[in-house]
C-alpha cells in the first residue's frame, strides 16, 4: 500500500502545463509537511516528527521549553509543552490522537552560545506539520483525466486578459469519504472575477474522485489546492 501511495502522490505533484499564452495550472496537496498517523503514534523524540531536526546543536541541557498545539479546520483541539528533545507522555499522546488532516505547529526554544561573546542567547526552531493520508485522493482517470477536465472547463473558457492579472490565482478544496469536492475558497484572489467563477464552477462540479484512505483503510477527506497562473520553471 505504501508504494500505491507514492505513486498517486508523485502524480499530485506533477505540474501539468497546458498552452494558452503559457499559462499553467498545478493541482496538489494542502500540505504544510506531511507525515504518517504510524509516525506520529510511534515518535518519541522531535527528530522522529521533523526530517533534519537539529539535534547535534542543541545539547540536552540547551532547552528553554518545546510547544506543540494541534488544530483541526483552524480550530486549537490540543497543546503540551516539553523542555527537551525527548518528547513527554503527554506530547506523545496529542500527537498519537491526531486525525488526517490535522495541522501541528511546533516551537523549540533553547539557548545557544554566541561564537563571539561566548554569551548564551534564546534561538528558536518552528515547523509544521499536516497529519497525510496512506493513500491520497486521487482523480478516477489518472493525471491525463484531470488534465483534459481543466483544460475544457477552465483553460479553453479564461477570458483575454492582462498577465499580470493571473501572476498567481489559487483555490482550495476538500475531497469528502464518498470522493465529492466540497469546501471550495478561493487562497490567492484574481481581479478578474469571471476566472474565480470558472475555477469555483470547475472544482465544485467535477467528477468525484477515489477518496483518500487512513492506514486501515477507511475513507477520510483530503485537501487540495489549484493554482493557476503563469508559473516560472516548466
Amino acid at each position: 500500500m505504501i508504494r500505491v501511495a507514492a505513486i498517486v502522490f508523485f502524480f499530485f505533484l506533477h505540474v501539468a502545463c497546458l498552452t494558452g499564452q503559457n499559462l499553467q495550472f498545478q493541482i496538489s496537496p494542502s500540505y504544510l509537511d506531511p507525515i504518517k498517523v504510524e509516525e506520529l503514534q510511534a515518535a518519541e523524540t522531535m527528530s522522529h516528527i521533523k526530517a533534519g531536526y537539529p539535534r547535534d546543536w542543541i545539547q540536552d541541557n540547551d532547552y528553554i521549553s518545546t510547544s506543540i498545539i494541534s488544530m483541526v479546520d483552524g480550530i486549537e483541539t490540543g497543546s503540551s509543552i516539553g523542555k527537551a528533545h525527548k518528547l513527554t507522555d503527554d506530547q506523545r499522546k496529542l500527537l498519537a490522537r491526531q486525525p488526517v488532516g490535522a495541522e501541528i505547529y511546533v516551537e523549540v526554544n533553547y539557548l545557544s552560545d554566541n561564537a563571539i561573546s561566548s554569551d548564551q542567547e534564546k534561538r528558536k526552531v518552528e515547523f509544521s506539520l499536516t497529519v497525510a493520508p496512506e493513500v491520497p485522493a486521487h482523480f478516477p482517470d489518472g493525471r491525463a483525466g484531470i488534465d483534459a477536465y481543466i483544460e475544457e472547463a477552465v483553460m479553453q473558457k479564461l477570458p483575454q486578459h492582462d498577465p499580470a492579472d493571473l501572476e498567481m490565482v489559487s483555490m482550495t478544496f476538500v475531497i469528502d469519504e464518498e470522493g465529492r469536492p466540497t469546501d471550495c475558497k478561493m487562497k490567492e484572489p484574481t481581479s478578474l472575477m469571471m476566472v474565480q467563477s470558472l475555477l469555483m464552477n470547475a472544482i465544485s462540479k467535477m467528477p468525484d474522485w477515489i477518496p483518500a484512505l487512513d492506514s486501515e483503510g477507511n475513507n477520510v477527506a483530503q485537501k487540495f489546492e489549484i493554482q493557476l497562473g503563469y508559473m516560472v520553471g516548466c
